[in-house]
């Protein structure tokens, strides 16, 4: 999954526990908002069971042992192996190509089950190397690809464990082949956490869903400028991951000073004190290079405004690219 963050432009960061107190750069970009694919947040409790034909969404594949999944904050922990038969029938190599799996520990290695003509010679093929799918990499057929199995038996016939380059079955396979599903694999006797997977521009995120919290969502000009400022807390991050704190003011947006590292429970907190704000409102967020983080919108009023009581904070997401 890739989604831009704020770009750093070299404020400073002074580092409190677990916490970080910042002081803004005042230069502030003209940004434009960066579109991202389709995304959706998944959990263990999403996943169901393998039927025939293959369901439209997540389920947890025939294995032995039986395949379990259960939440953790950096991902979805599998053992066995799931799959989604949300998938065009056809493109493979294109599929594969812009297809995008993220493992924060363990080995999980992409699948795509397939019929290699109409209903027939049903195989599921594998990288050998697990992680990151790669087309020019070496993959493995788990059944035969026989020459019967491909349009007018021209196809190159291939035993089960066989491997070759995904271009190689590719071809073999022919036009005819049927994209059943794509998925993930877990080695029996193993597990693995997955933060998420790209397929036809649909990522499913398998990390809490990011939210904020602000210690104010109204708040004077001087308190934001030189005062206590707003101190804001996102999560949904991978533990130990590195995010970019930002602000904004509609599509102007800058980082934060620099970054900083996600909690034990994929947090951070910042505190934003911008000593150039003027009267308005400021979006403050924070971005990893894989993930945009949910975000608090703070409205800055005159010295002397009555405030008001704090609002629900929002848990949409914003993103500035340069």
């Amino acid at each position: 999954m890739k989604i831009k963050r704020i770009i750093a432009t070299g404020a400073v960061l002074a580092l409190i526990g677990g916490s970080s107190a910042l002081t803004a750069a005042a230069a502030m970009p003209t940004l434009t908002p960066t579109p991202t694919p389709t995304t959706n947040y998944v959990k263990a409790a999403d996943f169901g069971t393998e039927a025939s034909p293959y369901a439209r969404n997540w389920f947890k594949g025939n294995a032995t042992p039986a395949t379990t999944v259960s939440d953790s904050a950096s991902g979805l922990v599998v053992t066995g192996q799931i799959l989604n038969g949300n998938t065009p029938t056809s493109g493979l190599v294109g599929l594969v190509t812009d297809a995008d799996l993220r493992v924060e520990s363990g080995n999980a290695y992409f699948q795509v089950p397939v019929f290699a003509a109409g209903t027939d010679g049903f195989t599921t093929l594998r990288p050998e190397v697990a992680g990151q799918p790669s087309v020019s990499g070496t993959w493995i057929t788990s059944q035969a690809i026989a020459a019967a199995d491909a349009p007018n038996g021209n196809g190159t016939a291939y035993d089960a464990g066989d491997s070759a380059t995904l271009t190689a079955f590719a071809a073999a396979l022919g036009e005819d082949v049927s994209i059943l599903a794509y998925g993930a694999f877990v080695n029996p006797g193993t597990s693995a956490t997955i933060s998420s997977m790209t397929w036809n521009g649909v990522t499913s995120v398998f990390t809490p869903e990011s939210t904020a919290t602000a210690s104010a969502t109204s708040v004077t000009l001087s308190e934001f400028t030189t005062g206590a400022g707003v101190t804001v807390t996102i999560t949904g991050f991978i533990p130990g991951e590195s995010v970019q704190p930002g602000y904004g003011t509609g599509e102007s947006g800058n980082s934060y000073g620099d970054p900083i590292v996600a909690d034990e429970n994929g947090a951070v907190t910042v505190k934003f004190v911008l000593p150039n704000a003027t009267l308005g409102t400021y979006t403050l967020t924070a971005n990893s290079d894989a993930r945009s983080g949910a975000r608090v919108e703070v409205t800055v009023v005159a010295d002397g405004t009555a405030i008001a009581a704090p609002a629900t904070p929002i848990s949409g997401k914003a993103s500035f690219a340069g």
